[in-house]
C-alpha cells in the first residue's frame, strides 16, 4: 500500500498501517519508494506465492463484508435527524 502523503490527518497511513499490523499488506511511504524498493517488494511477493496467499487470506479475514450497506445506513439515519 502506497497511501497519499497529503491525505487529512494522513489516515490513509493509519488504514494501511492497520492491515501491516495483520501482516494482511506491505506498506511504503511514497517518499521512500525507488524504482529498485519497488521492483525488490513487487519480486519478493511475486517469488514467494504461499506468502502472497496468506497475506491475502489475512486481508480478507479483515473485511467486512456488509461495510458499505452500514454506511449506507448510517448515513441515512443521519440524514433524518
Amino acid at each position: 500500500l502506497v497511501p497519499f502523503p497529503y491525505a487529512v490527518d494522513d489516515h490513509q497511513t493509519k488504514n494501511a498501517e492497520y492491515l501491516v499490523n495483520n501482516k494482511a499488506a506491505v506498506l511504503m511511504a511514497e517518499a521512500d519508494i525507488t524504482s529498485q524498493s519497488l521492483y525488490e517488494t513487487i519480486f519478493y511477493y511475486q517469488s514467494h506465492p504461499k506468502e502472497r496467499l496468506e497475506m491475502g487470506k489475512r486481508a480478507l479475514a479483515l473485511g467486512h463484508s456488509e461495510a458499505t450497506k452500514a454506511v449506507g445506513h448510517i448515513c441515512i439515519e443521519e440524514s433524518n435527524v
